[in-house]
């Protein structure tokens, strides 16, 4: 068949709830008594927490291969949910791709397979369930003086990434891929300051603010070293490469972190143009050049030396209680603020092997591989509910003055299968079968197969 199609239209309902209650207690008054009413009310604190999600996701996605050498791909998404900000409650998202087998059409020696292609596509990730919403924090019947203005117009970050790669096996002991992809990440989260007098005392507001690129180059090649029936070497090699860059950022440049509660971790950078996870920060002198630029007064160059750490001090001082690194400053005399580090690796090189040998006699009275025996053979009982639906009819009587009575019958069913399994067996499903080519049959052998998975259906069906 020179053209295969296969296309799928999907609809996905989410309704989430979620709701946590405490109460507490400190220094109970009696011991042994484990009861909230053993302690003093003013050590007893509770506290609650309530979420509820919703999210519809509509999804049309069809794949073709013609002649088994052009192969397409498309999908779109329409995706709403209720962390979306009120003024941005649908967003749209698609994924194209094509490759082109050139070995089909093209013999080259040494080459099995040449196979390239392209790809482009968005995604989406959604903003947190508490960010578009008016917010003042409560504790103990006490309000926060931090207060989150609430944003209407939050929307999900967009992710738009484009990629174009090569595969190919030769030599029948070689497999290469690479790969190249660009990441454009648009209306990325931030909880940004606020003047708060202009803001009716909201100091902080969730916003959609900046865009990130990324690039990354990968290359894979993987080789059979030893490929015999009772011996089998495969290594491989993985080279990446990739950097990040903040291209846009709409709100003041900032330095962020996971912060300890003494600001230890606090120096990375926000700033336009700069790679995401530079870190920012001070300085020590290491070089006598950069100590003459900075000389207080009344001392000269010779009297400081660089020590055994590599930073600059005063000769003097070296070996004594007095030595002491000096800070690196600016053209104003202040303690210089500039790049020192990056959380980002230059590259990533992995390396695979694997080795692998036929045994004979591990295990060779109970896992004798290829023999037949009764340890290894179980009970295979089972209760299963396989299904069940439930289904209600609208007859026409009560459809008359539904569309001028167009509706002849409307049927609604809810089908549910696969739903419960009682069974001692120890595998994923009692329900196995492998297929036997010779007899064309089906036998209850189970060689790892997936388990049968539960599904839930709505159906609606109109009569006229």
């Amino acid at each position: 068949m020179p053209l295969q199609n296969n296309t799928k239209l999907s609809y996905l309902a989410e309704d989430r709830a979620y709701e946590d209650y405490y109460a507490q207690g400190n220094d109970y008054l009696y011991s042994g008594l484990p009861t909230l009413d053993n302690f003093n009310g003013a050590d007893v604190s509770g506290g609650s927490h309530q979420e509820a999600v919703r999210a519809q996701n509509m999804f049309a996605i069809a794949g073709f291969v013609y002649k088994d050498r052009y192969i397409f791909d498309g999908l779109f998404r329409r995706d709403g949910s209720s962390l979306f900000g009120e003024n941005e409650k649908w967003n749209d998202y698609y994924r194209l791709s094509a490759a082109y087998r050139i070995t089909q059409d093209i013999e080259i020696p040494g080459v099995q397979e040449l196979k390239i292609n392209v790809a482009t596509g968005t995604s989406g990730q959604r903003p947190g369930f508490s960010w578009q919403y008016e917010q003042t924090g409560i504790g103990g019947g006490v309000l926060s003086t931090n207060r989150i203005k609430g944003n209407p117009d939050l929307k999900p970050s967009l992710t738009t990434e484009t990629e174009i790669g090569l595969n190919a096996a030769f030599l029948n002991r070689f497999n290469l891929e690479f790969a190249y992809s660009n990441q454009v990440s648009s209306d990325q989260f931030m909880l940004v300051n606020l003047f708060a007098p202009a803001n009716a005392g909201k100091n902080k507001q969730w916003q959609n603010v900046g865009d990130l690129e990324s690039n990354t180059y990968e290359v894979t090649l993987k080789s059979k070293i030893i490929d015999q029936p009772d011996v089998k070497w495969n290594v491989g090699v993985n080279f990446t490469k990739s950097d990040s860059k903040i291209t846009k950022l709409n709100a003041p440049e900032q330095i962020v972190g996971p912060n300890t509660g003494n600001s230890e971790g606090v120096m990375f950078l926000l700033r336009e143009g700069v790679e995401f996870g530079s870190m920012y920060g001070r300085n020590f002198v290491t070089d006598l050049a950069t100590m003459e630029l900075q000389l207080p007064a009344g001392k000269t160059i010779g009297e400081y030396s660089i020590n055994s750490d590599g930073v600059v001090v005063e000769t003097a001082t070296i070996g004594s209680v007095n030595e002491k690194a000096i800070i690196k400053l600016d053209e104003n005399g202040v303690a210089a603020f500039e790049k020192i580090g990056n959380q980002n690796a230059d590259f990533r090189i992995g390396i695979t092997s694997n080795f692998e040998k036929k045994t004979t006699t591990y295990y060779s009275t109970l896992y004798d591989t290829n023999s037949n025996n009764g340890f290894w053979v179980e009970d295979g009982s089972y209760t299963k509910l396989k299904e069940a639906s439930v289904s209600y009819t609208i007859p026409s009587a009560k459809l008359s003055g539904v569309a001028n009575g167009f509706f002849e019958e409307i049927k609604i069913s809810a089908i549910g299968r696969n739903l419960l399994t009682f069974t001692d067996y120890k595998g994923w499903d009692p329900e196995t079968a492998a297929y036997d080519s010779g007899t064309q049959q089906y036998f209850a052998v189970d060689y790892g197969v997936y388990p049968n998975q539960s599904s839930y259906s709505l159906s609606v069906q109109l009569k006229f």
